[in-house]
């Protein structure tokens, strides 16, 4: 019953939306177009120029009039869709009995474990407890509950949650869920199991826009920044977060993690968490776990904070600001405090090897596949291989591997030696360091008179909302204390189009960008 009720819904949201061909879009129907924009990536380039050429009114009036389809029936429902990366994913949506399309609903994103070999549905079960504890209870407004999908074994190891490609996945999920369902913005949630908990931190410490909170299952706040991704705790400040871990955990022992939420909460965050005396690698007691959970999901929303305090070493937006561009400034010019990373935590050996997605835990260690560019595939190890050794140590499944493969840092060397048809190869190849990048930060007081300071940030960007605009829609950004900008600032259809299709929220927030050369202001 449950797949055909997804493929009626399925059937009802391609007559709404069309996933069309830029041929099936009709010649002079914009609304045509903006919903092909949005699902046919083939056809963004002809089309985006036409959007434009609209002009911002008669792109809001489009934007705000974008239909959803009839209310599905309660249940779980399957839908594919093409990530930004480029490949298409599944994910679910279970829906409750009370959503009827008209009372905006919670959304709360589960986000699996083991993203180099999980199966593609492995979030289904995160998302299945959740609806246990929701069947029956009495909540201020529906829940709404979708199961994501990396599949890092059949695409690549950029779709962990914590890497850019990831996070731009999971938002683009989301994004889908807005298109389809009636989702309060203000209200969407990040939950997720051991490779998703440490996901799940990657989002506050990099996507605290668009969650209204997190619920970290036995993750590892420090995960992200082992694989190359830069993180400070400062980051935190203002996200709700509310982790549990299990104490004798051990992957992630949680008395150890214990230590890094303290660590965190003295430089501005604020972690809740939980630890089970008695608990592993699971959620120790669901039947308290999910309904506390759900009672924050009751009582927490997004806040979008005016004044910001935000680094990174990559393009980055917090709410109205955003890091373009970051590099050395003269010491003159670095009014802001100096971004602290957090450093620590051994560097995330990936050698590109991937395990078979139905591989046996203590099986033997054969490869599944290698990802193209990586060291393994460098090497010379080809899918089917069952590797022997590691540096001259017996192995005899895959944990042994991990374990050997975790003594190692950035620049040592490492061999391997496989079986392979009926022949034993050595292989060797140096681990390369993840690329340094230079942080910046930014601490800026908002309002109808942006101050921003800042260190060792090059390039960034004021995203105006109309709050910002005072009688005569002027606006005065100083950088600083110099003057960077000041007058009128009309409504851009770039930015309204564009925030559309990345956030699928029909309520534009954000009006214009003002794209700001810090070198040129402080000159």
């Amino acid at each position: 019953m449950g797949s055909r009720l997804a493929s009626v819904f399925l059937v009802v949201a391609l007559g709404l939306w069309g996933l069309c061909s830029p041929a099936l879009a009709e010649p002079d129907d914009p609304a045509g177009w903006l919903d092909s924009y949005l699902h046919d990536a083939d056809a963004r380039d002809d089309l985006r120029p036409k959007l434009l050429a609209l002009g911002a009114d008669k792109l809001t009036e489009l934007i705000r009039a974008y239909p959803r389809p009839k209310p599905p029936a309660a249940g779980e429902h399957k839908f594919e869709t093409r990530c930004p990366d480029g490949f298409t994913r599944p994910y679910w949506l279970w829906l409750p009995d009370s959503y009827d399309g008209e009372t905006p609903a919670a959304l709360i994103v589960c986000l699996h474990g083991g993203v180099m070999a999980a199966p593609v549905d492995s979030s289904v079960a995160i998302m299945r407890w959740y609806a246990k504890y929701l069947r029956g209870r009495e909540t201020p407004r529906p829940v709404v509950v979708l199961a994501a999908s990396a599949d890092c074994y059949n695409t690549w190891m950029n779709a962990a949650w914590w890497r850019d490609a990831g996070r731009a996945n999971i938002h683009h999920f989301i994004r889908e869920a807005k298109l389809r369902l009636n989702i309060d913005a203000d209200r969407v949630f990040v939950s997720g199991f051991s490779d998703g908990g440490s996901g799940s931190f990657a989002m506050a410490f990099n996507s605290p826009d668009m969650f209204a909170g997190y619920f970290p299952m036995c993750g590892d706040p420090l995960i992200p920044i082992t694989d190359g991704q830069t993180h400070c705790y400062s980051n935190l400040k203002g996200a709700k977060i509310f982790a549990i871990n299990g104490v004798v955990d051990p992957i992630y022992p949680g008395k150890e993690i214990e230590k890094l939420y303290k660590e965190a909460n003295k430089d501005g965050a604020n972690i809740q968490y939980q630890l089970y005396p008695d608990a592993g690698h699971d959620w120790g007691d669901p039947d308290v776990t999910f309904p506390r959970f759900l009672d924050l999901v009751d009582q927490w929303k997004r806040e979008q904070p005016a004044d910001i305090d935000w680094c990174a070493d990559r393009p980055s937006r917090r709410n109205w600001l955003s890091i373009d561009e970051t590099g050395a400034l003269d010491k003159k010019h670095n009014k802001a405090k100096k971004p602290v990373p957090r450093g620590g935590g051994s560097y995330r050996i990936d050698l590109g090897i991937k395990v078979p997605g139905d591989f046996d835990e203590r099986g033997a260690p054969r490869v599944g596949k290698v990802d193209k560019d990586s060291v393994a595939e460098l090497m010379g190890v080809r899918a089917g291989d069952l590797i022997r050794q590691v540096d001259d140590t017996d192995v005899a499944n895959f944990p042994e591997i991990r374990m050997l493969l975790g003594r190692k840092r950035a620049g040592d060397n490492v061999k391997l030696s496989v079986d392979r048809d009926g022949e034993r190869h050595t292989f060797t190849a140096t681990i390369p360091r993840p690329q340094k990048r230079h942080a910046g930060r930014v601490q800026a007081k908002g309002g109808s008179a942006p101050s921003i300071e800042v260190h060792d940030v090059t390039k960034l960007s004021v995203w105006v909302s109309s709050e910002m605009l005072n009688d005569r829609k002027e606006l005065t950004v100083r950088v600083n204390r110099e003057k960077a900008f000041s007058g009128k600032v009309a409504a851009d259809a770039a930015v309204l189009l564009d925030e559309f299709a990345r956030s699928g929220e029909r309520t534009p927030r954000f009006i214009a960008r003002l794209e700001l050369d810090v070198r040129a202001v402080l000159k």
